[in-house]
């Protein structure tokens, strides 16, 4: 008997390449608006943003005050004359455009649906989220979509592992994975909520963190392993 019946998989990070999105709506929004684009400008919005998204994970914002925020504070930031809100807009416009996925996702999702049910569990703007997985190859796998910004409360908190678990009939813990690239939310929110992680870790980077996952990959391919 297998010991899963359940893999909850983050989104951005662990089967969808953000990073690839990110940067080409970056480039698009400047060149939509007129404005030169600079490679630095993307570091400076990640160390604005990631600290924002920090707040937000920890209870400290709104996901409102993050939309509403980050870019009036990376403009101030670097002295830039850009209206913040009509950059946001199609920032996060461009943003819904991009379903590219990481190397070995697809194949991955497609093996694993043969076998375990699965479900996507995301921190994520509503808006930017539901298209960008409507326009992607593996969606169609999930049996559920459980959306931050649709439901009003983030991992790595209990209440949307709670609407999780109901959304799929209430699971035993012991049956489930959450799988996931960040230790700060799909871990550390895992392990409170008492089920087994896996944390997804490309660049092999060292946990600082005072919890261990229960399981740790660097290639997404390794996750059949551990499942079998």
């Amino acid at each position: 008997m297998k010991k899963y019946s359940w893999l909850f998989f983050d989104a951005d990070g662990t089967l969808y390449d953000f990073e690839k999105t990110e940067l080409i709506a970056f480039q698009k929004t400047f060149n939509l608006i007129g404005h030169p684009y600079h490679p630095d400008f993307l570091k400076k919005y990640h160390q604005i943003n990631n600290q924002l998204w920090a707040d937000f994970e920890a209870g400290k914002i709104s996901l409102e005050d993050l939309k509403n925020n980050r870019f009036n504070l990376f403009f101030d930031s670097l002295d830039l004359k850009i209206a913040p809100d009509e950059f946001s807009h199609h920032f996060i416009e461009h943003l819904a455009e991009g379903h590219y996925l990481l190397k070995d996702a697809e194949e991955l999702i497609k093996f694993l649906s043969k076998d375990y049910r699965l479900l996507l569990l995301t921190n994520g703007l509503k808006e930017v989220q539901r298209r960008r997985f409507s326009g992607s190859t593996i969606i169609d796998f999930f049996e559920e979509i459980i959306v931050s910004g649709e439901v009003g409360v983030a991992k790595p908190g209990s209440e949307i592992f709670d609407l999780a678990f109901a959304a799929v009939g209430n699971p035993q813990k012991a049956r489930v994975l959450m799988v996931g690239d960040s230790l700060s939310s799909d871990i550390a929110g895992g392990l409170g909520y008492g089920i087994d992680t896996c944390w997804f870790n490309p660049n092999k980077s060292i946990n600082i963190k005072d919890f261990e996952p229960t399981y740790e990959i660097s290639n997404l391919h390794q996750l059949k392993n551990i499942l079998n």
